[in-house]
């Protein structure tokens, strides 16, 4: 065990040789012998002794206790004072420097040596409850850290729980991600599967992501490919996901998280500086890597529930196998539309539309090609259709659309154009020639054909029936 160095401070120099003699006979190593509270400070700097030996009364501009506080302050060096006399405001002051004991000359070594020990062990049990309270107050800003980023936490997953779309979700992802992440630039990425890409939707801290950073595919990441988060600090450009950039940053984070068996987020971390002058950065520590895998987890499930919501919303309306509103859709609108259409005193337009010898086409054809049929036929009405028009697929073959505000000569245009256009449809089945595809259709306005939705069914189906009857491949007109 190495020896307590101890620096004397003595402007009478007979005294200092005897303390000095008593200190080695002691077993205390002296570091330093010297007369001026000046001279004090400087060795204090670059010796750093366990102990300071100081005289009360030293001589010069600066006397004991004045050097005393200056060492106290500045290197937490304990100091003994060393006194044959002095007056009552200079022991005053001196005991407000906080000393670890008093030594009072001339002195016996035995005295010497128990004072020294006692301030040596006050001073290690001064230093060993100032670390306990520095550990402490860490562990308490840990703890009221970790408390406020659970209450966020939770208020985030009550607000994602509320949303309706995926959009609402983002914006509310946006929200508490600079709060959860202070200090990152972060992007949130989601999977757009028919593009087969992840898509930047969310982004703070940083400025706006580069093209090359918006989006890319499942094979530029490497948290995607290892299928689990991957941290890098410090590393090469090669050991970066490619979707990173050219400016690699200190430390980044990405991670994938799944939902009903799917990647469905990749939330991606970049380590920032502090804005303060001289900070380091505190990195992307093991806790904060925690919080990331934890706001991951809540994002991907909340997103993954919207998304499926909207498509069970989808397929409560549309028609799973052309993407056309269905039926029971239809009626709806329609009720709503000629509601409208009453105050407002404008028309609406019906098409009821049938593709001619279907049946036929598919006991010929085989299922699979008249789906293929329907689902281009579909498309076709999809793509001839106005924002506010309503489109549907009324039965198996037969398709009915609704044109809010349509006069009956621009009705029956529209169906013309449809009834045209059918027979461009490039329908080849197998190794065969093109097959033949024509339509049916009957045209009807509210409310010149019928005050009510049910009605005007009923009377645009009648004039369906009767282009069938006069040869199919036609559109009729419906009778008042």
């Amino acid at each position: 065990m190495p020896r307590p160095q101890i620096m004397v401070v003595e402007d009478e120099k007979i005294i200092a040789m005897d303390i000095q003699n008593s200190l080695t006979k002691l077993g205390y190593d002296v570091k330093a012998v010297v007369a001026s509270g000046e001279e004090a400070i400087q060795k204090a700097a670059t010796e750093r002794p366990d102990l300071v030996l100081m005289d009360i009364m030293l001589e010069g501009e600066m006397d004991g206790v004045q050097a005393a506080e200056q060492i106290r302050e500045r290197f937490n060096i304990p100091i003994v004072y060393l006194t044959a006399y002095a007056d009552d405001k200079t022991l005053q002051r001196a005991k407000q420097t906080g000393p670890f004991g008093y030594a009072i000359k001339p002195f016996a070594e035995k005295e010497l040596h128990s004072t020294i020990e006692v301030a040596l062990y006050k001073h290690k049990m001064e230093a060993a409850s100032q670390q306990a309270n520095q550990k402490l107050s860490k562990q308490l800003k840990e703890l009221e850290r970790r408390n406020h980023e659970i209450t966020l936490l939770n208020e985030m997953g009550h607000l994602l729980q509320s949303c309706s779309t995926v959009e609402d979700a983002c914006a509310v992802v946006a929200q508490f991600a600079r709060q959860l992440f202070p200090m990152e630039a972060g992007m949130l990425y989601l999977f757009n599967p028919l593009r087969n890409l992840f898509e930047a939707v969310v982004t703070w801290g940083a400025a706006p992501p580069k093209p090359e950073e918006q989006a890319f595919t499942p094979d530029a990441c490497l948290a995607l490919r290892r299928g689990e988060a991957y941290w890098a600090e410090d590393a090469e450009v090669g050991s970066l996901c490619r979707h990173v950039g050219e400016s690699p940053p200190a430390c980044s984070l990405c991670v994938p998280r799944m939902a009903q068996g799917d990647v469905v987020v990749v939330l991606h971390l970049q380590n920032l500086h502090s804005l303060q002058s001289g900070a380091e950065p505190e990195g992307l520590t093991e806790p904060k890597r925690h919080l990331a895998v934890t706001v991951a987890e809540h994002i991907a499930l909340a997103l993954s529930n919207l998304k499926l919501l909207e498509k069970l919303r989808g397929l409560s309306i549309s028609d799973p196998l052309t993407g056309l509103f269905n039926r029971r859709y239809m009626e709806e609108s329609l009720k709503r539309e000629l509601r409208r259409a009453k105050r407002m005193g404008t028309p609406v337009g019906i098409v009821m539309l049938d593709l001619d010898h279907f049946k036929q086409f598919n006991d010929t054809f085989g299922h699979e090609v008249g789906d293929a049929l329907l689902r281009d036929f579909g498309a076709l009405l999809m793509a001839g259709t106005r924002g506010g028009d309503v489109a549907c697929r009324y039965g198996n073959e037969e398709f009915v659309i609704i044109l809010p505000g349509a006069s009956l000569e621009d009705t029956y245009k529209r169906a013309e154009q449809f009834r045209k256009k059918v027979k461009r449809l490039h329908i080849q089945p197998h190794s065969e020639s093109r097959a033949a595809v024509n339509l049916s259709a009957g045209v009807a306005i509210f409310p010149d054909h019928g005050a009510t939705g049910e009605a005007i069914l009923q009377t645009v189906d009648a004039a369906l029936h009767r282009a069938k009857a006069k040869g199919r491949d036609l559109v009729v007109i419906a009778q008042n």
